[in-house]
């Protein structure tokens, strides 16, 4: 088998369907002189056939989502302050159907300082950051940033203002230096440098890419190993200059 196919279907369970049609063959006669008894199928009866009227096209359906009137309002220049709080927050994926995953959750986050959340898996830390970012808006309570509530900032506003490492990081086949302009796409190749040298990713990426890693391929971050990866993409949130930086999960594989 050609080599490049055998590894395509690793691992793949590979269905062939075969129809295998038998024949039956009666015989007559004596053995020695057995032939074949005629099987011919006769030819079908002549049938009228009238072709069908021509049926109406029906009229089309109405779409099932309802039609979007609100604009989504552009981002602004403004720098968001770094406090923020939760007030009575209350928030379920499905509302009656499924549990609260918060249910009347506060808390606050004073300005300049590094906060932990910690909870059994489950509890609310990452649906926290979705809220915080309007992915999603709670059924009561409320999120502020600064003094404000979250709803009444323009999502692109809110984020350009906060960055978010997921418990999963995305990278992608294109250069180093693209991987890390999904944070700041104005980032110069200085600045890139400057902040990998300032938490010790930049002598991994020249060990692993040579002297000049940010013209390499990054190949999706396989070159790294987990707790590398979670590196680059902590140094890919802080070239945006966010005014809040969520790290979800930020020490696994590290």
């Amino acid at each position: 088998m050609d080599q490049q196919l055998k590894q395509r279907l690793t691992g793949a369970v590979v269905l062939v369907s075969l129809a295998v049609i038998f024949v039956p063959i009666i015989l007559e006669g004596p053995r020695d002189e057995w032939t074949p008894r005629d099987h011919t199928i006769p030819e079908p009866p002549a049938m009228d056939y009238q072709a069908p009227a021509e049926l109406p096209i029906p009229a089309p359906l109405p779409s099932a989502a309802p039609e979007r009137t609100e604009v989504a309002p552009a981002a602004t220049a403004e720098r968001l302050p770094s406090a923020l709080s939760a007030e009575n927050v209350v928030f379920s994926y499905h509302p009656g159907r499924l549990p609260n995953v918060l249910d009347g959750a506060s808390f606050e986050v004073p300005d300049g300082r590094i906060t932990g959340l910690i909870a059994r898996p489950g509890q609310g830390k990452t649906t926290f950051f979705r809220l915080l970012l309007r992915f999603y808006d709670p059924q009561a309570g409320a999120i502020l940033v600064g003094d404000r509530p979250t709803t009444s900032y323009p999502r692109p506003t809110l984020r350009r203002n906060i960055a978010l490492m997921t418990q999963f990081p995305a990278f992608f086949h294109d250069t180093v230096r693209e991987n890390f302009r999904i944070g700041n796409p104005a980032a110069s190749d200085e600045q890139i440098r400057a902040l990998c040298e300032k938490n010790g990713l930049w002598p991994i990426l020249r060990n692993s890419l040579g002297d000049a890693p940010l013209d390499a391929q990054f190949a999706g971050g396989e070159i790294l190993s987990g707790g590398q990866r979670k590196l680059f993409a902590v140094t890919r949130c802080l070239l945006g200059d966010p005014s809040i930086v969520l790290l979800d999960e930020p020490t696994a594989n590290m």
